[in-house]
């Protein structure tokens, strides 16, 4: 089932007016000024953003955690290292929302936008990436997900391990789908359907590295793509022109 503390969380998609932010349990906003942030929670429960210490409250004084939402706006990306050692790219206008702490049996984060997840390994705990629309499983592995509000299909792509997708049908997860290395899973929000195909892996993952690499891609796709990245506005004189397509990096 679709956890319930995830269910007030807000799931527009970040205006352009946003500031790149790190808000705390407390309520704290961290404002966070790099073009790419750096974020570390470490396990003693201290917080470095950007190489500077922010909080320095040890876990072992809590027994539930506080959860943590990093707000990345247009024009920005950002870092981030979980507690477990996960880390995660979070690239321009995505929210991403995780525990203080992992506890019980499984460790689960909620996404909105696109990231890029190098998960640590642990048998025992299951990392899960919560969306409104699906849930991703994986025990350790690298993927990038990409589910903007905006967007009617969720893309997944898989670069090492494996994944399991499951739809969220009426607030329950079911219709499974295993993705492998090299695959990516096109969720349509609006069929609910999920098609799989083999695919270039970095076409959808140099983003993390400042690059955009596209192989006959529609241009209307790229221009949301280059928007978002770059926190511009572009338009074209003839609507048609986004139909055409385009291969290059």
């Amino acid at each position: 089932n679709f956890n319930p503390k995830f269910a007030a969380i807000e799931t527009a998609e970040p205006s352009l007016e946003d500031q790149a932010r790190l808000i705390m349990p407390g309520g704290d906003n961290i404002l966070l000024s790099e073009k790419n942030s750096h974020i570390e929670h470490r396990q003693d429960g201290q917080v470095v953003v950007d190489n500077n210490v922010i909080d320095s409250e040890k876990l072992s004084d809590k027994r539930i955690p506080g959860m943590n939402q990093l707000v990345i706006p247009y024009g920005k990306t950002s870092e981030l290292i979980l507690p477990d050692g996960t880390k995660v790219n979070l690239n321009a206008g995505s929210r991403l929302i995780y525990p203080e702490f992992f506890t019980d049996k499984t460790r689960e984060v909620f996404l909105v936008g696109e990231a890029f997840f190098a998960v640590e390994h642990n048998d025992k705990m299951p990392f899960i990436v919560q969306t409104t629309d699906i849930r991703i499983k994986v025990l350790g592995t690298q993927f990038n997900v990409s589910v903007y509000p905006s967007d009617n299909i969720i893309e997944t792509v898989v670069a090492e391990g494996k994944i399991r997708l499951e739809q969220n049908s009426t607030g329950m997860f079911s219709e499974t789908t295993d993705i492998n290395p090299g695959q990516l899973a096109a969720f349509n929000k609006t069929e609910r359907t999920t098609q799989l195909k083999t695919v270039d892996i970095q076409n959808y993952i140099l983003w993390k590295e400042g690059l955009l690499k596209f192989v006959s891609t529609d241009l209307s796709r790229i221009v949301k793509r280059l928007e978002r990245y770059f926190n511009i506005r572009i338009k074209y004189s003839d609507p048609f022109f986004g139909n055409i397509k385009i291969s290059g990096k």
